[in-house]
This record gives C-alpha cells, sequence and structure tokens, in this order.
C-alpha cells in the first residue's frame, strides 16, 4: 500500500505542476473507491470536501466515471475552477469535457486499438496461433493543448459531437 500511496503522490504532484501550481501539499489523505460506481466515486469526493474544502488541490481517479463524478461533486460546491482533476481512460466524454474546461487532464487510452488488439489477439488464440503474454499500449496525456489530436489518434472522433 506504500507504494501505491507514493505512485499517487507522484502523480498528483506531476498533474499539478502540469497546470502551474507551484508546489504541492504533504499527501495527507487518501481514499480508495471500487471502480465502477458513480455513487460511491461522488459520495468519497463529498466526504472528501467536507473535510479538506478549499484545501483540495487536485483529483485523480483511475477510471473516467470517478473523474466524472468528482467533476460534479465539485462543481456543487463551488469548488471546480480551483482543483485540478485527472482521470483515466479517455472515453468520448471526458474528451468533450476537457474541450469545456471541465476535466483538466486524461490519461488517455487508445481505445480503438486496445479494441482492435483484443480482437486480433482472440482472433490468432482461436485459430491456434500463438500471442505474446503481454502486449503493452501507450497511453497519452490529454489536455486541452491536444485533445484534438487525441480524439483523431484513438478514433474517437465519431463518437463526440
Amino acid at each position: 500500500m506504500q507504494k501505491l500511496q507514493h505512485l499517487f503522490w507522484l502523480l498528483c504532484k506531476f498533474v499539478a505542476l502540469l497546470f502551474g501550481k507551484n508546489s504541492v501539499p504533504t499527501l495527507t489523505s487518501m481514499k480508495f473507491m471500487p471502480i465502477g460506481i458513480r455513487a460511491k466515486a461522488i459520495a468519497g469526493v463529498e466526504d472528501a470536501i467536507t473535510l479538506y474544502g478549499d484545501k483540495i488541490v487536485g483529483v485523480f481517479s483511475a477510471w473516467d466515471g470517478g473523474a466524472l463524478s468528482a467533476v460534479s461533486a465539485l462543481d456543487v460546491a463551488g469548488l471546480s475552477d480551483n482543483v485540478v482533476v485527472c482521470g483515466f481512460d479517455g472515453t468520448p466524454t471526458s474528451m468533450t469535457y476537457i474541450r469545456e474546461g471541465k476535466l483538466q487532464a486524461e490519461l488517455g487510452q487508445p481505445l480503438y486499438e486496445l479494441g482492435k488488439v483484443g480482437m486480433e489477439t482472440v482472433n490468432t488464440v482461436l485459430t491456434g496461433g500463438q500471442v505474446d503474454e503481454e502486449q503493452l499500449l501507450t497511453c497519452s496525456i490529454v489536455t486541452s493543448d491536444n485533445v484534438e489530436d487525441f480524439i483523431k489518434s484513438a478514433g474517437l472522433a465519431d463518437f463526440i459531437s
């Protein structure tokens, strides 16, 4: 758990520095919530707002549902202008939020390529072929500066209005 906390702190520091925060406070609290349950993500951010209020400088979520929930909770609390929110996935909704300035950063997975490689791998296995045990795809740091390029390269243009 200590390694995970350190990794989380480094990521928060990177995101904060990326968006002009000159210093990153010591990580005093961290809450892990189940991935995939938006109601729990919103409740977790609301709890953090109650505890820390305007001392919150950043929120990182390992899935877009959590990041988008954080944006909503921070907006309701009137804190969205002062908090950097970073998600992980690269879904069409998160790209729209970046375009609108609601989400500041995203670790974007190449979703189209992920699906393509997955299907090619399944086909290879089903037809008796051999595959590498591990196949790595590169994620991108997506901000308002490169969101349009990511949308194009990730094959998301048809899914975003």
